[in-house]
């Protein structure tokens, strides 16, 4: 009786956050379910309640988690793992990303040991997107070490038959291949992953491929960069995920920057911020800034340092590694450019340990650059010359993936 009672109440909770997923924006993810059963409720007991989604989960997601790790100890593997999932979408726009990592790191044990291999794959894909972008770095290579954890979910994908998720997983290669400055190989996974995806009724997969390889374009051809940015854009509003729209004006935003249309730059990516704030979207709104203030420090532009420390400060409160590293080194190069030599030796020094957790080579080496002008201008030739060494070595590797301006929005 009792667990009968569990199977119904969980079934409900379910097919709630199931059908509010549907309606959150977020990262282009295929939406892969199992088999737990659904309890639906009444058809306007149900509307009432998801009028507003994003409403319905700020009031429920504790319970949700709370639900989903319950499930996970009663072996109700499937139902927890489904619950858990449901979640990313909603966690990643509000930024919760402890919640996200934990509740899928208990579920995940869950699913290895009740042999959910469906149920592994996706909140393996979940945990690699959350601990990717978003967590503290901790001293490896995090782009690195991203290849492989690719590779892993991809076989996890086809093992289940699944080629949507296969198709996450290319493009989750394809951005370590990019990172490490592996650009044909980059170019290679993302197109394998669009082909995917396209033959496989996945949008999101379509427009998350095609932002990769604008991306891997980005240092070599900015008309394919454009290109493949306004089939991102097309492929966002399609499906409707205002967030992944957000994303894709912001990266078009960039690259007319970096085309040298100022206006039209500085047009879109104004607006990629004022939707991210709509949103409540804490990350698409840090990497707005930064855009925004690279744009500005580029035109000389007096407000580059607030938006730069405006995205500073989202980067430290939610332990955005990536946006950390960006944002300090804009503020590094506007202390230089002010005559401050102490303090952008502060900011630089600190952006090039965040690189070098992060393995993002052409990030990394133009960071030592930036600090070894910085140490140079603040009397230490020793230094200056030891971390210029260290960034020709790096560009005498692989040859650069094309990150520039451009990187990961979501």
């Amino acid at each position: 009786m009792r667990a009968a009672a569990l199977e119904r109440a969980f079934g409900a909770w379910l097919r709630l956050a199931e059908q509010a997923a549907d309606q959150v924006p977020g990262p282009c993810l295929a939406p892969i379910h199992g088999e737990a059963p659904r309890h639906p409720l009444p058809s306007g007991v149900a509307a009432r309640l998801l009028d507003d989604p994003m409403a319905w989960f700020d009031a429920e997601q504790p319970a949700l988690n709370a639900i989903a790790r319950q499930a996970a100890t009663l072996r109700m593997v499937p139902v927890a793992w489904d619950l858990a999932a449901c979640q990313e979408k909603y966690c990643d726009v509000r930024g919760l990303y402890d919640d996200w990592r934990t509740t899928h790191e208990t579920v995940l044990r869950a699913c290895r040991t009740a042999g959910d291999v469906r149920g592994e794959a996706v909140l393996t894909r979940g945990l690699i997107e959350v601990t990717t972008w978003t967590t503290p770095v901790d001293g490896t290579q995090t782009m690195v070490s991203l290849h492989d954890r690719a590779q892993q979910l991809r076989g996890l994908f086809e093992q289940v038959g699944e080629p949507r998720g296969a198709a996450d997983a290319l493009v989750l290669s394809a951005w370590s291949l990019v990172a490490q400055g592996r650009g044909r190989e980059a170019l290679d996974a993302a197109r394998r992953a669009l082909d995917l995806a396209t033959a496989h009724d996945h949008p999101g997969g379509e427009a998350r491929a095609h932002q990769i390889i604008a991306v891997a374009y980005n240092e070599t051809d900015l008309d394919r960069t454009i290109h493949h940015l306004t089939e991102t854009l097309r492929l966002a509003r399609l499906i409707g995920n205002a967030r992944f729209e957000a994303t894709a004006i912001q990266f078009l935003g960039a690259a007319h920057g970096r085309a040298g249309d100022v206006e039209r730059g500085r047009e879109l990516l104004t607006q990629s911020l004022a939707m991210a704030r709509s949103l409540g979207d804490r990350y698409v709104e840090a990497f707005s800034l930064l855009y925004l203030a690279t744009l500005y420090a580029a035109t000389g532009d007096a407000r580059a340092r607030a938006t730069a420390e405006a995205a500073l400060a989202i980067a430290r409160r939610f332990d955005l590694g990536h946006h950390l590293a960006q944002a300090l080194g804009i503020l590094g190069e506007l202390d230089l450019a002010a005559g401050d030599h102490g303090a952008a030796v502060a900011h630089l020094e600190e952006s090039v340990l965040v690189w070098r957790a992060r393995g993002w080579r052409s990030f990394l080496a133009e960071a030592l650059q930036a600090l070894g002008r910085a140490y140079a201008a603040a009397g230490l030739p020793d230094s200056a010359e030891r971390v210029r060494r260290e960034a020709r070595e790096l560009g005498e590797g692989p040859a650069n993936g094309g990150a520039g301006a451009l990187t990961h929005g979501g």
